[in-house]
């Protein structure tokens, strides 16, 4: 093998281009990854393993096989490149990625080229000295191949600056020396006596050395902390170990006591040597100064340093943003700083969380409207600076120019940013603090991406007590009994109104079984019906009578929360009034008929009557005996009588058109009711008192009046249970028509006087009374704009008194002033 300088410069830049291949392999998931990069590295990678071999004469195959191999990555790197410098320029134009696409095609001629040996025809060594010899074909693969580089470089370059972006100029000046550079180098290799050194491959290291310069600086790409220390270390290897030997090699040409046998080994021992102890030794050395020499040389560090501590405890959002805004104002020495950022991830909209000494800024919690320069939105996770002599960005109106953006990346996209202004007067940040930023940004990312989590489960935990709150209000404002009942038979849950219903506190109730809270059973009721709406999946109901009341019952069947049971939702309600209601309109309905009936009856029993009247009349005129005449009057007495009831009943029964008022006599027509109730029944032991005053004649339906004094004077008759005695009673007092009725009968119990105008409200036994008549009393009243009172004594009896108002005036006296009473 033939190790020398020739060998040395290739080997170094393989180490420099493969470690970039192979940690570009483990970034390829991040920000800012070109596969572009990648496959010019490997291109590169593999021209310099093929230098580096044929160089080293290695008796792994020949010089002249490793020259081609070194061929295949020379020749494919212009293509490799051009399509980096695109990605790098975010060039859309389609027309121009094709172009850059199709170009790898030019590879295979090339690639014939190469290994028919049209490019390079011997290559070896000579007494120890390498050398190559080109073939016809050289020069069209070189011009093929490097023509073609130089003129796509050229058009990108303009466009480039078509596009007005300093910043991708700037971060493209380095890499384009360094192509340039290698261009030339690469050139050279047309002149085989300058071409057998490794010229092309210094000029390629040179280019690596300022490629890997540009991406440190400029966060071109995203490498580990890894990926820097091993270049940083290749780098320090190969510029000690060259150091050292261009050392021993001046010593030796000035000092002829100074021998070394192979100093070149030498130098690479000693390489080696400096690489592990420079970077302990410059540890320590910068720990030293900054805790003793300099301790405040950096503020910055012990700031962001604290900040990223404090950082970990943080969960909300404003105090994420404070903390960040007061540490940096301080320890940064810039002029002001902001906090912007998505209230929740989802959000397409900037806030301001926190600010601290900006001018002329927005409130915060107001939207702020950022517009980045292009391509900066692009990358996330790069801390952005303003050099001194640049302009600051203006990506707002409603915020100052911004020297400094630290976007801030969740899962790939920037939730918020870090802006900061600076004095230009004043020195800008260093590399170091920039540095430092970085690392504060990755810190605040995640601490960022926790407060918008930990945001997101308290506006969805708001929410969700809000339903549930809402829903809780809705189910216990059911009136009606609402129980949630798995297939056993257990109460999982019930509304208020279930609570009432069986008297029984929630804890009592839920996790009971229903049959046995509501109804006192020890098994399930015959009328549930839960399980046949759990297995048909349809509603199911039922209606019962329990204990004098109806019950109607609706069972649901409802998937549970866990899915992991069937439930179903039984609800209850009191139909009673709703029944009586029914059987009051089958009755008011039969009443309906028979008071036709009795109308069309008084109708053809009046012609009749009065034909016997007529009769009895004419033959009374005549009859001459005395006895005929008394049968005659006795027939036409009882003749009489029949047509008075009969004309009663008509009017009784009389449909009404409308509720129309009109002028009524309250004696006459308590009189009439009177005469109607006492035919209902025997009551010849009842003994009948009228203490009737005169009474002003009253706006109101006579039939209504009617209605009313029937139904207090048979309660009253009723009451007395055929023995008693029953005191009417009209007079005028304070400006009213008064008209009382009294019983001697059992009296009312205290705690029922509430209810007895309550509808369906009886003490009667069943079939001996609805409950409506006191409620019917109520209502006429009420239509009439009067009052009724009642008084009543256990075992004493009651007495009803009805006030009617005899001026509009008075009858907005009891409206007001009588209403409670």
């Amino acid at each position: 093998m033939h190790f020398d300088i020739s060998a040395i410069i290739p080997a170094v830049a393989v180490v420099l281009y493969v470690t970039f291949v192979i940690f570009g392999f483990f970034q390829y998931k991040k920000d800012r990854f070109y596969w572009s990069f990648q496959l010019y590295m490997i291109f590169v990678a593999v021209w310099s393993f093929g230098s580096m071999m044929m160089h080293l004469n290695s008796p792994v195959m020949t010089p002249l096989f490793w020259n081609r191999i070194m061929l295949v990555g020379l020749l494919s790197v212009p293509f490799g490149l051009c399509s980096f410098v695109v990605d790098m320029l975010s060039i859309r134009n389609k027309a121009v990625r094709y172009l850059i696409n199709l170009s790898y095609l030019l590879i295979i001629p090339l690639m014939y080229l190469n290994f028919s040996g049209s490019i390079v025809s011997d290559a070896g060594f000579v007494d120890g000295v390498f050398f190559y010899q080109l073939a016809d074909g050289a020069l069209s693969a070189y011009s093929l191949s490097y023509v073609y580089l130089i003129i796509t470089i050229l058009l990108l370059l303009f466009g480039a600056d078509w596009r007005h972006d300093k910043q991708a100029r700037k971060n493209l000046t380095l890499p384009l020396i360094g192509v340039m550079v290698m261009l030339i180098g690469i050139f050279l290799n047309v002149f085989p006596a300058v071409g057998k050194y490794p010229v092309d491959i210094f000029a390629a290291a040179v280019n690596a050395v300022l490629l890997f310069y540009s991406i440190y600086k400029y966060k071109l790409i995203n490498y580990s902390k890894a990926a820097i220390t091993v270049l940083y270390s290749t780098i320090l290897f190969a510029v000690s170990s060259l150091t050292y030997l261009a050392i021993f090699f001046i010593i030796q040409r000035f000092s002829t006591q100074f021998k070394a046998s192979n100093t070149l080994s030498l130098s690479f021992i000693l390489g080696i040597a400096t690489l592990i102890i420079v970077y302990p030794l410059r540890n320590l050395a910068l720990y030293f100064i900054d805790t003793v020499v300099l301790p405040h040389r950096h503020p910055y560090q012990k700031t962001i340093r604290e900040l990223s501590r404090r950082l970990t405890t943080i969960v909300h959002l404003t105090e994420l943003g404070e903390e960040v805004v007061k540490s940096l104002a301080a320890g940064m020495r810039c002029e002001w700083v902001l906090f912007v950022a998505r209230r929740r991830r989802e959000d397409h909209q900037f806030f301001l969380i926190a600010e601290e000494r900006c001018p002329s800024c927005t409130a915060v919690g107001s939207v702020v409207e950022l517009a980045f320069p292009a391509g900066m939105a692009d990358h996330p996770s790069v801390v952005y600076c303003a050099n001194v002599e640049e302009e600051p960005w203006t990506i707002s109106a409603s915020i100052p120019p911004v020297d400094v953006i630290i976007p801030l990346a969740c899962r790939g996209e920037a939730c918020g940013y870090i802006l900061m202004g600076y004095d230009h007067v004043k020195t800008m940040i260093t590399p170091l603090e920039r540095e430092a930023l970085e690392i504060l940004a990755s810190h605040c990312s995640l601490s960022l991406e926790n407060a918008l989590s930990f945001e997101r489960l308290r506006v969805q935990g708001e929410e969700l007590a809000m339903s549930n709150n809402k829903l809780e209000a809705i189910f216990n404002g059911i009136a009606s009994p609402v129980c949630l009942i798995d297939e056993r038979y257990t109460i999982q849950e019930a509304n208020s109104a279930a609570l009432n219903f069986v008297g029984r506190g929630r804890g009592q109730l839920i996790g009971s079984k229903c049959y046995e809270s509501f109804f006192g059973r020890d098994r399930p009721c015959a009328h549930c019906l839960g399980p046949e709406a759990i297995h048909t999946g349809m509603m199911q109901e039922d209606e019962v009578e329990l204990s004098s009341h109806y019950l109607s019952f609706q069972f649901h069947s409802v998937r549970s929360a866990d899915r992991s049971r069937p439930v179903f939702i039984e609800i209850i309600a009191d139909v009673t009034e709703h029944r009586h209601l029914q059987q009051e309109l089958v009755r008011t309905e039969k009443m309906a008929g028979i008071g036709t009936l009795a109308s069309g009856i008084a109708h053809e029993l009046n012609n009749p009557l009065a034909g016997i009247m007529g009769t009895a009349e004419i033959m009374l005129g005549d009859e001459r005996d005395e006895q005929s005449k008394e049968y005659l009057n006795d027939i036409l007495t009882y003749a009489k009588g029949a047509s008075n009831v009969i004309n009663e009943l008509a009017i009784y029964s009389r449909k009404e058109e409308g509720v129309k008022s009109e002028p009524v006599a309250l004696v006459q027509t308590l009189e009439f009711a009177l005469r109607l109730a006492l035919r209902g029944g025997d009551h010849r032991a009842i003994e009948i008192k009228r203490n009737y005053h005169a009474l002003p004649i009253i706006e109101a339906n006579e039939a209504q009046l009617q209605q009313l004094f029937l139904n207090l004077i048979v309660n009253a008759l009723q009451a007395m249970e055929g023995e008693g005695v029953l005191t009417l009673t009209c007079l005028e007092k304070d400006g009213y028509a008064q008209v009382k009725i009294a019983d001697t009968g059992g009296g009312i119990p205290e705690e029922h006087i509430k209810e007895i105008f309550t509808p369906f409200f009886t003490t009667k036994e069943p079939g001996a009374g609805t409950g409506l008549g006191l409620s019917n009393c109520y209502t006429i009243m009420e239509r009439i704009g009067g009052r009724i009172r009642v008084q009543s004594e256990v075992g004493v009896g009651s007495e009803f008194t009805t006030l009617f108002a005899s001026s509009e005036e008075k009858r907005e006296e009891i409206r007001f002033h009588l209403a409670t009473e």
